[in-house]
């Protein structure tokens, strides 16, 4: 028995839909968010940063994150929760050191292939280099739909590939009224009911579950708080930091994220 019928699983996906594209089209009427490709592609350059923080911690809590972190927070305890969050945070201090840097270089760059043809002055580079960047985005988009699709799957029962298709469906809707500024508006959005999440469901399960009980599963399934323990340090916690801090060089988008942090900093 699913916790929510299949016709209001659609009904909540139809306003949810709904609700992002009003919101998107109120906050994009100036002409031009529409008419011109700097402000389709790159919210024209100019986003201020109480948007854009948002819109790029959003934008980082994406499904792995989401799963990863929870699930070795279970089996490792504290090591293995530290060894997630530490480099992601040393890796947006990477972020935001390099994407200034990268947009003086190439301030009318819009992605980081444009980059790739400016550094390298090579047409071929750049087309060999477009080839792993764009599997890169759709494999991007997919775990996002597909784990979203998954969790509305087990509460409503609708099926996944119909799920997958409306959720690409509702994102393509809002993104194509304003291009980047849609982005950066629902991911303000989506930040808030995070926030509001956290602020509301960590003091109910304190509440239900007990101080103590909490401290006692914070070793996880290993029974283990020592955050410098070798055995998660070098089993994950150093290939996950290399990962999650060269990936700062596979920005997917120097309009997207980079251009947000450098504007109005």
């Amino acid at each position: 028995m699913n916790p929510v019928t299949q016709s209001e699983g659609y009904l909540l996906i139809a306003l949810f839909g709904l609700a992002m594209i009003l919101l998107t089209w109120v906050g994009s009427r100036d002409s031009l968010w529409t008419k011109t490709q700097a402000g389709f592609l790159v919210a024209g350059r100019d986003v201020n940063w109480v948007f854009a923080a948002p819109s790029i911690a959003a934008s980082w809590i994406w499904a792995p994150a989401l799963f990863v972190s929870v699930q070795k927070a279970y089996e490792l305890g504290l090591p293995g929760i530290f060894w997630f969050t530490v480099p992601n945070i040393f890796a947006l201090v990477v972020f935001a050191w390099l994407a200034p840097q990268v947009r003086n270089k190439i301030p009318g760059g819009y992605t980081l292939p444009d980059w790739i043809r400016h550094r390298f002055g090579d047409k071929r580079l750049h087309t060999i280099y477009m080839v792993p960047y764009i599997w890169y985005q759709i494999m991007a988009v997919t775990v996002q739909i597909f784990v979203g699709g998954l969790m509305l799957n087990f509460l409503t029962g609708i099926p996944l590939n119909i799920l997958m298709f409306l959720m690409l469906v509702v994102g393509l809707s809002y993104g194509a009224i304003s291009g980047l500024r849609a982005s950066i508006i629902t991911d303000f959005i989506q930040m808030a009911f995070i926030l509001v999440g956290i602020f509301v469901i960590i003091p109910w399960v304190i509440s239900v579950a007990g101080w103590n009980a909490i401290e006692a599963g914070l070793g996880g399934l290993a029974n283990n708080r020592n955050i410098f323990d070798p055995k998660v340090a070098f089993s994950f916690g150093i290939v996950t930091s290399i990962g999650l801090i060269a990936a700062q060089f596979q920005i997917s988008s120097i309009g997207n994220g980079a251009s947000l942090f450098a504007e109005n900093t």
